[in-house]
């Protein structure tokens, strides 16, 4: 099984989930644990969208080879999922 990076950030009552790994795959909710369980829907989606388009799902990135770099220039939380 991969385990690919989620970054959760919230604002404004609002809970969203992205992945490094697969741009364009977010997830937003109102609370932690449905933007979880979302965010794990939307990134089986965007993994069989990949497969079905004919190309590989990206392996995982290890999580130190995403920090510090341009794209992220501060630390983030890591949180379980």
């Amino acid at each position: 099984m991969a385990r690919y990076i989620a970054l959760v950030d919230a604002a404004d009552g609002i809970v969203g989930v992205s992945f490094p790994d697969a741009p364009g795959c977010v997830a937003q909710s109102e609370n932690r644990d449905e933007a979880f369980k979302d965010g794990t829907a939307a990134l089986a989606e965007w993994v069989a969208e990949e497969l079905a388009e004919g190309r590989d799902a990206p392996r995982p990135e290890a999580w130190m080879s995403l920090w510090p770099t341009e794209r992220y220039d501060r630390p983030w939380p890591m949180a379980p999922f």
